[in-house]
């Protein structure tokens, strides 16, 4: 099995493509958090269902450009033991 991940920046920049739930302010270096949203103070579900992170400061927008990221090739996979594997039971 192979699992490849993405780079924390992509998420941020994909999170970018949706609604925003949370109120930013403006800075020439990225946008400062104005203040912590009631969901997060008081632990309840977030508005936005299609945002993943949470970040204070903001750097990224939804044209901001992604990063390389996964598998960089050419990939060659050798097998350095052999292991038995179990069945699965139904």
């Amino acid at each position: 099995r192979i699992a490849v991940t993405n780079t924390w920046v992509n998420r941020l920049i994909g999170d970018q493509q949706h609604p925003s739930d949370l109120q930013w302010g403006a800075n020439r270096a990225g946008r400062p958090l104005v203040r912590f949203p009631a969901w997060v103070i008081h632990q309840t579900p977030r508005p936005s269902k299609h945002r993943y992170t949470f970040e204070t400061w903001n750097y990224y927008t939804k044209k901001s450009r992604l990063h390389s990221s996964g598998l960089f090739g050419p990939v060659r996979l050798t097998a350095v033991a052999r292991v038995p594997v179990p069945a699965v039971q139904k």
